[in-house]
């Protein structure tokens, strides 16, 4: 059935394959991009190709300033569950420390990585609306 519209529409066909030639320049460009300022494909992969990924760049667009994960939850609209492990993923690659701790409560912070990180996400951003996850959606 697919075949059949796609001979009756050639103009489909044509943006279909427009699509991903669009769609691989943008990868290049920005794994390019992503590779000359350090970072490599794992983290690449940690924020635009998983389906955590815009639920991780919300996270550390939200550490401007240091926050506990009770804090994060209620700013994000997350689950206190959902916070904790999006935060152990980004502490894991560097991204986010601990800052400080009272008692059991501890508040988090980005690191050095994780600020020109997120400066890399806000210059692609800029150049190219879809160059970042979309932040809606709960994940």
């Amino acid at each position: 059935m697919l075949q059949m519209f796609v001979k009756q529409s050639p103009v489909l066909a044509s943006g279909g394959w427009g699509l991903v030639v669009i769609t691989s320049l943008w990868y290049q460009r920005t794994t390019s991009t992503w590779r000359k300022m350090g970072f490599d494909s794992d983290v690449f992969q940690l924020l635009m190709r998983t389906k955590g990924g815009p639920t991780r760049v919300r996270l550390l667009r939200s550490l401007t300033t240091s926050k506990n994960r009770l804090e994060l939850s209620r700013e994000l609209g997350y689950d206190w569950n959902v916070i904790d492990r999006h935060i152990k993923i980004l502490l894991k690659h560097g991204m986010i420390e601990e800052d400080t701790a009272y008692g059991n409560v501890k508040l988090y912070q980005l690191t050095g990585a994780g600020k020109k990180l997120m400066s890399l996400i806000e210059e692609l951003q800029g150049a190219d609306a879809h160059s970042v996850p979309p932040t809606e959606g709960k994940t």
